[in-house]
């Protein structure tokens, strides 16, 4: 299963998952934590965008976090 996305990937890149992902992110519009370092970011997940970073609601706005070195986690 996962070669044929292999191929979607290479020809549409992340945009071509982001819907599916939505409908399947276990912690779209719950508190989180975004660990990016030494710093903890909170708000609300908001899922990914379409070059897939991660996006996260909190008093500021939006935000997006592009970084490989991040974790999420339930708030």
């Amino acid at each position: 299963a996962l070669l044929p996305a292999f191929g979607e990937f290479e020809s549409a890149g992340m945009a071509a998952f982001v819907e599916r992902w939505q409908r399947l992110d276990a912690l779209a519009g719950q508190p989180v934590r975004i660990h990016d370092g030494p710093r903890v970011h909170e708000g609300v997940s908001a899922g990914i965008s379409a070059d897939g970073a991660l996006r996260l609601r909190d008093e500021a706005g939006e935000r997006l976090f592009n970084s490989g070195e991040v974790s999420l986690r339930p708030a």
